[in-house]
């Protein structure tokens, strides 16, 4: 990462800057950028998402809601029944 950072920081100053003025354009105001891609997405397992359920009720704070998890594990493979709609007194 910090390799990426420095190389991203040559390229912008002395790459893109004088292309950027050379097109008579502020590289400051271009505001031009290196991007590397999108960064790899996290490997999720079935675990992580008990764990941040189990966090969340315990601490009574909605990190995440049932019907989310419920998603979740349905994503990854799980074959889960239709929730039953709540029934109100």
């Amino acid at each position: 990462m910090a390799l990426q950072r420095f190389i991203k920081r040559i390229i912008e100053r002395e790459v893109f800057a004088p292309i950027v003025k050379q097109a008579g354009f502020d590289p400051k105001k271009v505001d031009c950028r290196l991007n590397w891609g999108v960064p790899e997405r996290p490997q999720i397992n079935a675990a992580d998402v008990v764990k941040l359920a189990e966090v969340s009720a315990q601490l009574n704070v909605p990190y995440v809601s049932p019907q989310e998890v419920r998603r979740m594990l349905v994503k990854m493979g799980f074959e889960l029944n239709a929730e039953e709609e709540e029934v109100k007194p």
